[in-house]
Formats: C-alpha cells, structure tokens, sequence
C-alpha cells in the first residue's frame, strides 16, 4: 500500500531574469577583480520533490517530478521547463547530494542543449536567495485504516534551486594549470554568495586564496625544497614591506627566493643575514631593497636574507625558487622559477598577473559602448596618456559636451580640438583630474573631477581614489544611460578598462 504526497509547502517559483542577474552580476565582477577577461555562462536549475510510503516494506520512494532552467550564454537569456519524472534510487545521504547534483545538472544540460559538456567545464555557484520557499516536511503521518503512523523522512535531496555556471576548455586548461587561479575557482565553489555579499566579502575572499597560494604552496614547497622548515606568514611580511617607503621613495626592489649555492652571475654575501622572522627586520629589508631592481635581487633562503646577486634574467631559476617584485607601495607580484607570473597583490588583494591592455581589446570595449570601430583617435590618445609616469584617467562619451558644461566647475573646459600635439597630451594628462573625451578623440575639458553616484556595489577600499571615483562616475552615467568608457592609467602604465557594462544594477 502507497501513500503519496506532495512535499513542497510554497507557491511553485517562477524563474526569471530578475532571479539570474544577482548571481551573474556578483559572479561578474569577482571575474573582473581576479583579472579573467571570460564572461561566465550562469544557469539556474529548479527542482521539485515528491515521494510516496510503502507501508509494508517501511521505505520511501522519492522521485524528482519538475525541472526547470533559466540560463544566460552570450547575453541571451534562455528558459526550459521539463516535467519529466527522475526517481531517486535508494536513501540520499547528505554526502551525496553534492555528487547527486552534479549528476543532475549535467543530465539536465546535455538534454536542453544549451550548454555542452563538450565545451564547458561547470561549477557549483552556491548562492542564497531571498524569500524562495522550498524543503521537505520533518514529519509525515500516514493513517493505515487503524491508526496514524509517524514517519519520519530520510535524508534526501531537497527542493529547491541550483546554481552553477560554465568556462569554457580553454578556461577550464588554465585552471588545471595555474595554482592561483585553481585555488581561487576552489574558493568560489565553496563560498556561499547571497544578496548581501559586498565587495569587502569577495576581497575578504581573494585575500585568503593568494595567502594559501603564497603560504602553502609556493612557500612550503620551496622550504621542503631545500630541506628548510621553518616558515613564516609570508604573505604579511611582503605586504608590510610593500608599503614602507625609504627616503620617500616607493619600493620597484626585489627578493629571489633561492637555495644559498645558486648558480648567479655575481653574488655578495651578508656577514649577518637578516631574519624574517623579527619585525623589526622589515625596515632593514626595505633599506637593501633599493640596491636591488631588474637583474639584481636580494637573496634569500626561506629564513633570511643572505645576500644579494644578479640573474641572467632570461634564465629559467631552479625549480621551486621564486621571486617577489614590488611594483611600488602596496603592490607586489609573484613570479615563479621560469619567470611567469603567478599573481599580482594590490593592498593585500590578488588577482592575475597584469598585463598591458592591447589594442584588439580596447576595439571590442570600444564597439560595445558606442557600437562603432572608429576607435582610433581614442586609442592613438590613451597611447599617449599611457607614458604619464603619476597616471592619469581618460573619459571617453557620447556625452562629453554637456558633461564638460556640466562639471566646468571643477575643471579646465577648452574648445574643443581633435588635434592635440605629443607633448601636450603629456601635460594636460600630468594633472590632478580626468581628460573628457568624445567618442571621435575630441577633447572638450580637462583636470576634471569626477562626479557620480555611490553604490555599495562598487569600488573598492584596496585601489586609490582615481579607481573608486571612475566607477562611481560610470555609475551616474548608467543611471543617466549615458555610453561611456573609461581608461585608467595606472602608475606602473597598465591600465584598466571600464564601462557603464561593468556597473552592478542596484
């Protein structure tokens, strides 16, 4: 004899972009801190459960009876509704129901054909949505024609929804390859991200990533390496380095971790090496880091400084030596022993090695916003602005011309001109403020203070004031829908892309 119910004790959910775009947007831009330029492929399954008693063998069957999908590939939104009925073999135990999951979801994507297996690599995005009702009941009663007869659920898959997204193989191959990016895709899998995750959680997050990668991986690996044992946080103490200045210069030194018998060009030894251990040490590192720059390294043995030497820096070093370079104050990379870079620090946050921005990439920034390729002006002009040596932010839209009366306040308005002389665009981008261009070149203001709207969303404590006040500009240009790229010029002449695309909704 079988009594079936239905467990689910809400209304039925309704899937819908509004209910994709929080998880895409949060997942978004954690991309874009990390420095992935690949646009994650967000899905969301939604299942329902029921099972029915079997009184005389005292057992539950459990079956899935609904499915739904709504996805997000390339910008279009997708939506799949399924009836078909899956049973649940067996008890589900809590262990499983992550191995069970992945079954699932798979199944369901080879059979919609939205995104395939073939050419994505997936991933469990755990994320917690407001007010969605779902779950099973803790206890059942059953009447068997005498008496009711309390039966308690087993452990099973529960209602509710699954959130996952896809890479493709060229993503996936990297991750498999590069130690930062595979703890950081370790860390995301089992993070849990909801309406009320903030930018501080998601750096919270990085942070602990590139201090198990510096720490635990790199570090450890190089101390077993050469049969050393004693560690230190080392990920601090570079940190604390970072930011010490010597005669008010910032720190471009650097430190090779390597074994005391390296095979250098030219080395000098310490008499007394230099602990890492102490705290007082960090000044003194700091004080020798200024011999140190390109070829020439401070030396180091996982325990202290015991020299200084130059590489050949074409050189593969030995395997598990390593080198931090600092890129002025607060930043530092880490490269490893074939000098590739592993991950690039800002204020204690990592994300992928830095690279200069190419021209190809500027076009395809340049076509979303304005839908046109007559980028070259523009892109002739951020060559320039590129060799500012202090760095600098240029404003490219539609709307450059109102938005110079707008803000001739605090700016220096000029007419406007598409012809600016080399050594001109030199100087007019070596001064506090933004150059506002139009989306032809021509330049209407310059020195300008940005404006905008501040969003809990955006910004970051870990980059200066010219990072958080260009997104809080986009951020007015969003809500005024206003195309508008900008390009910020970094110190060290990389530079950063954004668009009022990377702007998180409200």
């Amino acid at each position: 004899m079988f009594y079936d119910y239905d467990d689910w004790d809400g209304n039925e959910l309704e899937l819908n972009e509004d209910l994709l775009s929080k998880p895409q947007g949060l997942l978004d831009l954690l991309f874009e801190k990390i420095g992935i330029a690949e646009k994650p492929s967000m899905s969301i399954f939604y299942f329902r459960r029921r099972g029915s008693f079997d009184i005389s063998e005292t057992e539950w069957k459990i079956e899935i009876f609904q499915r739904k999908l709504i996805s997000q590939k390339d910008s279009q939104i997708s939506v799949f509704n399924d009836e078909k009925i899956i049973p649940i073999e067996n008890y589900l135990l809590p262990e499983e129901e992550e191995e069970f999951t992945k079954e699932l979801v798979n199944d369901y994507i080879d059979e919609v054909e939205l995104i395939s297996q073939d050419d994505y690599n997936l991933f469990v995005f755990h994320y917690l949505y407001k007010d969605v009702i779902g779950g099973t009941k803790d206890i059942e009663f059953i009447f068997d024609g005498v008496q009711d007869i309390e039966i308690t659920p087993t452990y099973g898959f529960d209602d509710g929804l699954v959130t996952t997204f896809g890479l493709s193989k060229d993503m996936k191959k990297e991750i498999e390859d590069d130690i930062f990016i595979k703890e950081i895709f370790k860390s995301i899998t089992h993070h849990i991200f909801s309406d009320n995750t903030k930018i501080e959680n998601i750096d919270d997050m990085l942070a602990k990533a590139g201090i198990t990668v510096l720490n635990d991986t790199i570090y450890k690996g190089f101390l077993d390496d050469i049969q050393r044992q004693e560690s230190i946080n080392l990920f601090d103490l570079m940190h604390n380095i970072s930011l010490l200045k010597y005669e008010s210069s910032e720190n471009y030194g650097n430190i090779l971790f390597c074994s005391r018998d390296i095979d250098l060009e030219n080395k000098l030894f310490l008499s007394e090496p230099i602990t890492l251990k102490e705290y007082s040490s960090a000044k003194a590192i700091r004080k020798l880091l200024e011999i140190s720059g390109g070829n020439v390294s401070l030396l180091c043995d996982g325990e202290s400084i015991f020299g200084i030497g130059k590489r050949d820096v074409k050189q593969y070093l030995p395997l598990k030596s390593f080198i931090v370079e600092f890129k002025g104050q607060g930043e530092w990379d880490v490269i490893n022993y074939n000098n590739k870079g592993v991950m690039s620090v800002t204020y204690k946050i990592p994300s992928l090695p830095k690279t200069a921005v190419k021209e190809p990439e500027f076009a395809k920034h340049f076509e979303e916003t304005f839908q046109s390729l007559e980028y070259q002006n523009v892109w002739n002009f951020i060559e320039l602005a590129k060799n500012q040596p202090h760095g600098t932010i240029v404003v490219v839209t539609t709307d450059a011309e109102n938005q110079a009366k707008r803000l001739c306040k605090q700016s220096f308005l000029i007419n406007k001109t598409n012809k600016i002389h080399d050594s001109i665009v030199k100087g007019i981008t070596a001064i506090d403020g933004a150059v506002l261009l139009d989306e032809t070149g021509g330049c209407y203001a310059i020195g300008v203070i940005l404006d905008g709207v501040a969003n809990d969303k955006i910004g970051t404590i870990s980059r200066g004031s010219r990072y958080n006040s260009a997104l809080r500009y986009l951020n007015y240009c969003k809500e005024k829908d206003i195309p508008c790229l900008i390009v910020i010029v970094s110190e060290d002449k990389y530079i950063d892309i954004k668009t009022v695309h990377d702007i998180l909704e409200n």
